[in-house]
């Protein structure tokens, strides 16, 4: 399978949404906040900017050695796995309405309150959990149905999150690019 080198993300800025699952179920601190349970039957969706670039950025989720614990998310990433990832170029800041329109589809998200939005006033949280439902795509649904709210459409990137421990870098294989831009 072929390693995820950051040269296939885009270098814009813009905004993204990391999902991903626990290994397994256990109590974090993420960073010097409370302490969040994460369970491993849970789905949870982390939005974030990239106004310097997308590629750097979300390089720096994907990288798990060496990486100085900066961002809440950098805590998260620890003891979660990305298994896809949502973006979208733009250069304004979108990542709080994005996650605005997250919350407020409280049937399939719950807010994580106080993660990764430190710096903002308006959002509950940037970590959200996804409420699980037998509808297949619901997940996939409601974040492209987010990212249309705010004028966005988003590009995806299906990864598989098991660890590449031969290949130096980037450490995630993909499963599966879907098209830069999708027709409205």
């Amino acid at each position: 399978m072929k390693v995820l080198e950051a040269s296939l993300i885009p270098d814009e800025p813009g905004v993204y949404v990391l999902c991903m699952r626990a290994r397994e179920s256990q109590e974090i601190i993420p960073g010097k906040r409370k302490v969040i349970h994460v369970d491993a039957r849970e789905i949870y969706v982390y939005i974030g900017s990239a106004l310097k670039g997308l590629r750097a950025r979300v390089g720096r989720h994907l990288a798990h050695q060496g990486k100085k614990m900066h961002w809440h998310v950098d805590y998260l990433l620890q003891v979660l796995d990305i298994f896809e990832i949502f973006y979208a170029m733009t250069d304004e800041r979108k990542e709080c309405e994005l996650s605005m329109q997250i919350n407020q589809q409280c049937t399939f998200f719950t807010a994580v309150e106080g993660i990764g939005n430190s710096d903002c006033h308006s959002c509950p949280s940037h970590l959200y959990r996804h409420v699980k439902t037998d509808a297949p795509g619901a997940l996939d649904a409601a974040l492209r149905a987010a990212f249309d709210h705010v004028g966005l459409v988003p590009c995806i990137l299906a990864i598989d999150s098991e660890p590449q421990t031969n290949e130096p870098g980037m450490q995630y294989r993909i499963n599966n690019i879907q098209p830069k831009i999708n027709a409205k």
